[in-house]
């Protein structure tokens, strides 16, 4: 622990990690972003989730025999653009279409391609984040729970790394919270985009491994 002017601040990995205040975010791993055959995928491209389910499910059962709070986000939409700004269809045209010719919503709530992939479902006690904006502070009751519950530290993990994790990180920092985002349990779309965000959180954040996160937690466990 850092000493200053009576206040004890986490130093190492193990006490900012500590399970005590610390909450693992397991960002948009919904089927529309995930699922190769989804029509956003189709439209798109999707993810590349494959390649970091195995580190989630490292993260989350470490977590969960811990007892670091787990918690999801889900990208959201309301059916027929009823939650889409203005500024985002101005800078999407291609992904709206026109008046006339309208290209296929996605992540509407309570739909198949909203819903979290069956490999990383949450326990019935575990929240979701409904989220409207990339952003998971943006309009949600996120920065609540955390602060109802005491947490200090967030890891986050899933998709997308360049997309929705950036934000929310940048936000979280700002509202003084350490945040944690192993760098590999984390994917996007655009791996240039992606590797210039990691730039980034290398400079700013802190950015282990997952292995090193597991290792602190399965230490923690009886």
């Amino acid at each position: 622990m850092i000493d200053f002017r009576n206040r004890k601040i986490p130093e190492t990995l193990e006490e900012i990690i500590d399970p005590k205040h610390t909450a693992l975010v397991i960002h948009d791993m919904q089927n529309d972003p995930c699922n190769p055959e989804s029509v956003q995928s189709k439209m798109i491209g999707h993810f590349n989730c494959d390649r970091i389910i195995g580190n989630l499910l490292k993260l989350r059962d470490a977590a969960r025999k811990a007892g670091v709070r787990v918690m999801y986000t889900q990208y959201t939409n309301q059916p027929d653009w009823q939650s889409i700004g203005d500024f985002w269809i101005y800078k999407n045209p291609d992904r709206v279409g026109t008046d006339k010719d309208t290209k296929p919503i996605t992540n509407v709530i309570n739909t198949w391609g909203w819903q979290i992939i069956d490999e990383l479902k949450p326990y019935p006690n575990e929240v979701s984040i409904y989220k409207y904006r990339t952003n998971t502070f943006i309009g949600t009751n996120f920065d609540s729970i955390l602060q109802t519950n005491h947490i200090k530290t967030i890891v986050s993990s899933g998709i997308a790394l360049e997309v929705g994790i950036d934000p929310t990180a940048r936000t979280g920092q700002l509202l003084d919270y350490f945040v944690v985002v192993p760098k590999d349990a984390v994917s996007g779309r655009v791996q240039e985009w992606m590797d210039e965000t990691m730039k980034w959180m290398e400079r700013s954040i802190i950015v282990p491994k997952t292995d090193d996160i597991v290792k602190v937690w399965n230490s923690r466990v009886d």
